[in-house]
């Protein structure tokens, strides 16, 4: 059983800049909740968003695990909002907020919107999950699996796996109505491609 508390997951592949990897790692580093560990999980294989976020959560070592891509970034606040709902409520097993898009409109669309697992919509994979739930539902899909080819949608996948959970198990997904993370669009998003190993 692992111990309570925070993992981080930032996958991220060896073209990245670190202009942005060092922007995303230092807006862990101020939280206003610290994590308990920060997993850099770097694609040197090609083999996905997927495939890397999952190198991620095998690493993590304790209770919740946080995703970041490493071209985005945490605002202060955002893992303590995350934690402090999920520990108040051990039924929920996803948690997330939504973000202020950075040069680009919002491609999603659905800040405040409940968020039901049985008709879920595709949020982001900017979220907390229950660690062993991640991964006893099978993760994140490998390059090949998913609803396309190439897997671009690793994240949305999981996201109907771990419903899977919910819906079976009368777990809980939630949606906090606050933005707490920044999503930044800068013409160098990867979208999950299987030359990169961090999406959008």
């Amino acid at each position: 059983m692992k111990p309570a508390g925070i993992s981080v997951v930032i996958p991220t592949h060896p073209g990245r800049s670190w202009d942005l990897l060092g922007r995303a790692v230092r807006s862990v580093y101020e939280q206003t909740l610290r994590p308990d560990e920060i997993i850099l999980a770097v694609d040197n294989n090609k083999r996905g968003a997927g495939a890397t976020r999952q190198q991620g959560l095998e690493r993590a070592g304790f209770t919740h695990t946080a995703f970041l891509d490493s071209d985005d970034e945490f605002l202060p606040m955002h893992l303590d909002t995350l934690y402090t709902v999920m520990v108040d409520d051990p039924d929920i097993i996803i948690a997330f907020t939504w973000f202020t898009a950075v040069g680009m409109p919002d491609p999603l669309g659905h800040f405040g919107l409940p968020f039901d697992p049985q008709f879920p919509y595709h949020s982001t994979v900017t979220t907390m999950v229950r660690t062993d739930v991640a991964l006893e539902c099978g993760g994140f899909p490998t390059a090949g699996e998913g609803s396309t080819p190439g897997c671009l949608n690793d994240d949305f996948v999981f996201e109907l796996r771990m419903c899977g959970v919910a819906t079976s198990q009368n777990k809980k997904i939630v949606h906090i109505p606050a933005r707490t993370w920044k999503y930044h669009g800068h013409g160098g998003n990867t979208s999950g491609r299987s030359s990169h190993g961090d999406a959008r």
